[in-house]
């Protein structure tokens, strides 16, 4: 009986760890997520100020173009990261 509650125990033990561990996983996406919103959004404003300049030519417009659509992509995955999951606590 006592072997058991000692196994119960280690498992109860590893699995706590293993909770904490996709905790900081978690908080470390979510900070990372947030700054790449942050920094995602100043270079997003950079586009469309440039974008207002009637005289680009064509080059300048399409590179332009690509990195709209890479922003918009990484604001997509980070606000993807940032969604709410449920997951069940261990014990």
């Amino acid at each position: 009986m006592e072997e058991d509650i000692k196994i119960i125990e280690r498992a109860l033990a590893a699995c706590t760890d293993e909770y904490r561990e996709q905790a900081d996983t978690w908080k470390t996406l979510e900070t990372k997520a947030q700054v790449a919103i942050t920094i995602a959004g100043v270079f997003l404003a950079a586009v469309f100020a440039f974008t207002r300049d009637p005289g680009l030519h064509c080059s300048i417009q399409m590179f332009l173009g690509i990195t709209l659509l890479a922003l918009l992509l990484t604001l997509f995955c980070a606000l993807w990261v940032l969604k709410v999951e449920e997951f069940d606590l261990p014990y």
